[in-house]
């Protein structure tokens, strides 16, 4: 639903101490009891239950060829819920994760030497741009997530990689 036909569901708890978008208010916290996703350039509101047991484990599994000197010579990635077939090869890959208890940013930046300074380019003109799609979805901050993507655009721009 838009976020201005917001219902309540009947699981959803009166009030849990973190301002819904769909309230009107100041956006708190990016993840709480619902998701907000993009659709059309306008926010859509799922509300859920609090309770956040996975129904199941899904596995993202990585693999990181190195030669002698430790450098990567071969990257591949393959996700069970991706529906592809094997594995997909890749020339680059960057990996970030946030450790709660440590409130830091774990990153894995990869590329091999096969990867073209062109390709590395289209490769950060497209991660840039995903970034402010994510930043927006998770955070309803469309007005810096329209900074990041003029950033992004910019950096295109600038690169030759889009007019």
């Amino acid at each position: 639903k838009h976020t201005d036909e917001y219902e309540k569901r009947d699981d959803t708890p009166e009030s849990d101490g973190i301002t819904h978008p769909c309230e009107g208010k100041d956006f708190k916290s990016p993840f709480p009891h619902w998701f907000l996703y993009l659709c059309h350039h306008q926010f859509h509101c799922i509300c859920m239950s609090k309770d956040l047991t996975p129904a199941r484990r899904s596995e993202i599994r990585i693999a990181v060829e190195l030669n002698a000197e430790k450098q990567p010579v071969g990257l591949a990635w393959h996700a069970e819920d991706a529906g592809l077939e094997g594995e997909k090869k890749a020339r680059s890959l960057m990996f970030s994760a946030w450790d709660p208890a440590e409130k830091s940013t774990m990153r894995i930046d990869l590329w091999t030497h096969e990867m073209t300074v062109e390709e590395m380019d289209f490769f950060f003109y497209e991660t840039l741009s995903g970034m402010a799609d994510t930043y927006e979805r998770s955070t309803a901050d469309s007005s810096m997530a329209d900074r990041i993507r003029q950033f992004a655009r910019d950096f295109g721009r600038e690169k030759k990689v889009i007019r």
